[in-house]
């Protein structure tokens, strides 16, 4: 969806020697909420209209496919673990009874092709300690990998704002780049009106006007930061920054001097 710009409500009149404009309210940052991992969604503590604040939890991800995800590597860990000590002490012993039977060769009491066989046995189970070893640092990459998406399952808002739209509910599936939530950046709030080709000299960037938003009693002071023209049309876009809080979409009146 656009950004909250339903319409910009044009009019001017003189009155005595000042212009008024018509704007709206907008805010230049709106974020589209979605998550990285899929799952069904758990909870949402947030409602359309709702502020909230940076860090603030938005909603939550069901855990089980990782909770089972995540017992099927501790077991590989453990599996891993095991075959490592078993191979670790097949080793210690093998390797006993070969400086055992090299003494005895070098005595003439046994025969090369025992010592042969028994050091290629310690080779091999060498081997079988390395992989084992290798094993248990895969499967434990991959868990800490696991762990690391854990913190997927919970969003936050990334910046202070205000919920606009609602597109899950709970027990609905929540996909990577599928929207949930839409924020509005309350911080990045401006007033957007037109201006007629004529009063174009009237303004300039930087000019400090007069602003009133009927819906609050606002009556503060803003600064035009941008004069933008329209494309196909005779008029130019204000933007114009303002002191106090406000809403996206809001009526907003705007007073230029002559």
């Amino acid at each position: 969806m656009k950004p909250l710009i339903l319409f910009f409500l044009l009019y001017s009149c003189v009155f005595g020697d000042a212009l008024s404009l018509s704007g709206t309210v907008v805010s230049e940052r709106e974020i589209t909420i979605t998550s990285r991992a899929t799952g069904f969604v758990k909870r949402i503590h947030v409602e359309e209209g709702k502020s909230v604040r940076k860090g603030d939890v938005l909603y939550e991800i069901d855990a089980n496919e990782l909770d089972q995800s995540k017992h099927q590597m501790e077991l590989a860990i453990a599996a891993a673990t095991l075959s490592w000590q078993m191979h670790h002490n097949q080793l210690q012993n093998a390797s006993l009874n070969l400086a055992r039977h090299q003494r005895l060769f070098a005595k003439e009491m046994v025969a090369k092709a025992e010592v042969e066989h028994l050091e290629l046995s310690v080779q091999n189970l060498h081997a079988m300690v390395d992989i084992a070893a290798k094993q248990i640092d895969q499967a434990k990459a991959q868990l800490a990998t696991l762990m690391h998406q854990y913190t997927y399952l919970t969003i936050k808002a990334p910046s202070d704002g205000l919920i606009t739209q609602k597109h899950l509910r709970e027990g609905e599936m929540a996909m990577p780049g599928v929207p949930a939530l839409r924020l509005v950046d309350m911080e990045s709030l401006r007033i957007h009106a037109q201006l007629p080709q004529s009063y174009l000299s009237r303004v300039h960037t930087g000019s400090t006007v007069a602003v009133e938003i009927p819906a609050l009693e606002l009556h503060t002071q803003g600064t035009i930061e941008a004069i933008i023209p329209v494309a196909s049309t005779h008029t130019f876009k204000l933007k114009i920054a303002f002191e106090g809080t406000a809403y996206p979409g809001m009526f907003a009146r705007i007073g230029l001097d002559q």
